[in-house]
């Protein structure tokens, strides 16, 4: 089962304090004390443990493995789930395993004086069960690399410690938080091209006139309204089920946003403001997806498809105003998230790779709306 991601708020830790951390685990791994000096806040002990640090190669491999393991990955992990649509994601998988989706039909009800039941009442009455399987299906790594150099300047000011670390994982952090977006973005296209989306609502294209966003926000109000039915209409596998208002989520254009009048809407969906924004996503387009980096990403998967060439594919995308769903849609999960590194003696470097694989997926169980311009 996946478990909660755990948050850490303050990803910038000090440079004397990220040292001192270092240093503590550093004795707790080989267990004899490596220096009575502690950074705290005095820059000539942070230069003097530069000094005995660099002096020896035992020393910066061994405060390297340190700083990655210890500082740079903890913030690198908690920066996974920040993301702009990452309240979708469902946690880590401990173990990698695929997820197995169950979802148990409406049971058949009988008459009660027609005794149907009644002839047999040790007969057995199996409920009807669909099933939806998620597997791993995303595997990337992203390297990075630190020179001797970079590690020397870091102990010559609280910065450069923390700049070193910065450097670290921000080209990390932008690459892999980038490409998830992007492959979330990708899928939501991918489903309303093929026409997988059980439900498209045509609404008229903003234009900044009141009796227009009128227009548009009446329709989705009407939608989050009927998805509160036991209905099988808005699930792509066609069960029967309801989605309650606190779970209906709401995927929306950032331009479509700014044209609706968010206080009404508010009104309309009847609950407060800051309510509706938490339920409430943005996203810039979907006709802007970067090919060129998911054809990097989707190299191998044989059900990819490139639209950059496609002006009419290009189009449809361009015309999505929102999507409509249950909180629950969304099946996305970390399988591996982890952090391995090698040194190159020839060019004294150390070369850190980032391997995070993920689960891609939706739920056919789940309600789900799409809205498009007219």
């Amino acid at each position: 089962m996946p478990s909660a991601p755990l948050i850490v708020t303050n990803t910038t830790p000090h440079g004397g304090d990220m040292v001192d951390a270092i240093l503590n685990g550093w004795e707790e791994a080989t267990g004899s004390p490596l220096t009575d000096l502690r950074v705290a806040n005095q820059i000539s002990n942070l230069r003097s443990i530069g000094e005995m640090i660099t002096g020896s190669r035992v020393n910066m491999n061994m405060f390297m493995e340190q700083l990655v393991n210890r500082i740079a990955f903890v913030i690198l992990t908690s920066k996974m789930y920040t993301n702009p649509w990452s309240q979708f994601k469902r946690g880590i998988l401990e173990y990698g395993e695929t997820i197995e989706e169950i979802f148990v039909q409406l049971v058949k009800p009988f008459n009660y004086e027609s005794g149907d039941v009644d002839t047999n009442p040790f007969q057995m009455h199996k409920g009807d069960i669909k099933t939806a399987f998620h597997t791993l299906n995303y595997m990337q790594v992203y390297p990075s690399t630190i020179n001797e150099q970079q590690l020397k300047q870091a102990f010559l000011s609280f910065s450069g410690m923390t700049n070193l670390v910065t450097g670290l994982i921000q080209q990390i952090y932008t690459s892999a938080n980038y490409d998830e977006f992007l492959m979330m973005k990708y899928m939501i296209a991918k489903l309303y091209l093929d026409g997988q989306i059980p439900v498209v609502i045509e609404v008229p294209a903003p234009d900044d006139t009141v009796p227009t966003a009128r227009k548009i926000t009446k329709e989705y109000v009407l939608q989050a309204k009927l998805f509160q039915y036991m209905s099988d209409k808005y699930t792509m596998g066609g069960v029967k089920t309801v989605c309650y208002r606190e779970d209906i989520r709401l995927l929306i254009s950032a331009f479509v946003e700014t044209a609706l009048d968010v206080d009404s809407l508010a009104v309309a969906f009847n609950i407060d403001k800051a309510t509706l924004m938490g339920r409430q996503v943005q996203f810039d387009s979907f006709d802007n997806l970067d090919f060129d980096r998911l054809d990097l990403l989707l190299e191998n998967d044989p059900h990819y498809v490139n639209w950059s060439n496609d002006p009419v594919a290009l189009q449809n995308l361009a015309d999505i105003q929102a999507v409509m769903c249950d909180a629950n849609f969304f099946m996305i999960f970390d399988n591996l998230a982890e952090m391995t590194d090698i040194y190159n003696p020839r060019q004294m470097y150390w070369n850190y790779f980032y391997h995070t694989w993920k689960t891609f997926s939706v739920s056919p169980y789940c309600n789900v709306a799409i809205f498009v311009n007219e």
